[in-house]
């Protein structure tokens, strides 16, 4: 049985970085580390360009509260 619990970048995370928590934690119940590849389907690919703009102006936003 596999459980996904989170993902863990390459190369693999530092303390105190991002994701260090979860490969330490997997690291301590010796979890296996499996690549998986992660796909994104774009459904108006004419539009995407102004919806990233929309994505990046809302996380500004977001980070300065």
């Amino acid at each position: 049985m596999h459980y996904h619990l989170g993902s863990v970048s390459e190369p693999l995370p530092t303390e105190g970085s991002y994701r260090w928590g979860v490969w330490r934690w997997k690291k301590e119940w010796n979890g296996q580390l499996e690549k998986t590849f992660v796909y994104e389907k774009i459904y108006m690919p004419r539009f995407r360009k102004f919806m990233l703009i929309g994505e990046r102006a809302l996380h500004a936003v977001l980070r300065r509260k």
